[in-house]
């Protein structure tokens, strides 16, 4: 009997998105009629909607779930192509710090950011980076523990862009700092050690980088993005 031969890098890539496709449509249809579902239990009038409605949002909100775990496990596989626009970045980043804050708020948990200069612009796909910041973030809120601060911080720096997400959590081992961004790595219960490897693959896109610092256990630690700058204007002003 002959053996099948292993999927290259370049099918596995295909494969991959004829996946994400295929279980996205099915995704959209449930998505929409949930959407008409609930839009025809108001006209119906009843009496106590309430229970039914919130049953209907958790169903939309497990769709978007799954459409976010699909697009993370796409982005593993490799590059793709990303619609760059021209971002406020402290907009993006106080964003992502809204989306994370019930969760930092359950687990008594500081969000704060700083952007220099307020107003700094910079080229990037949204949706990516937006996926960027709430991994980083969901990261960092998992390595922390109650009474602990999250800071974002952003920069313009001799023509490039940076991002901090720090954290005053447990920090990372220095023999381990050279492992956090591979794929299946994580020194968590539960994780899949997959959402580092996408924020590695979306920056690097972006032709950037990301790296770890941490001084330690205990010590908490910062990952930093660094990305060439290519709006013509990245102080907002004008």
């Amino acid at each position: 009997m002959a053996m099948s031969k292993p999927l290259d890098t370049l099918a596995l890539a295909h494969l991959a998105a004829a996946l994400a496709h295929e279980v996205r449509n099915p995704l959209n249809s449930i998505a929409i009629h949930a959407d008409l579902l609930a839009s025809r239990l108001r006209k119906a009038g009843l009496a106590d909607p309430t229970a039914i409605e919130r049953s209907i949002g958790s169903l939309g909100r497990e769709v978007e779930r799954i459409d976010r775990i699909l697009g993370t496990y796409l982005d593993c596989v490799g590059p793709r192509e990303f619609e760059r626009q021209v971002l406020v970045v402290g907009d993006v980043v106080r964003a992502a710090l809204e989306r994370a804050r019930p969760q930092a708020k359950e687990r008594e948990i500081r969000l704060q950011s700083r952007i220099t200069p307020a107003e700094a612009r910079w080229t990037f796909d949204e949706a990516a980076l937006c996926r960027v910041l709430d991994l980083l973030i969901e990261n960092a809120l998992d390595a922390s523990s109650a009474g602990g601060t999250v800071t974002v911080r952003a920069n313009v720096r001799g023509g490039r862009g940076t991002l901090d997400v720090t954290d005053e959590g447990e920090g990372i081992a220095s023999e381990a700092l050279s492992q956090v961004f591979l794929l299946g790595y994580s020194t968590r219960e539960g994780r899949n050690g997959v959402g580092l490897t996408v924020v590695k693959q979306i920056i690097r896109g972006h032709g950037g980088s990301v790296t770890v610092q941490s001084d330690g256990p205990g010590k908490g630690a910062t990952f930093r993005i660094e990305l060439p700058l290519l709006a013509p204007d990245t102080s907002g002003a004008g």
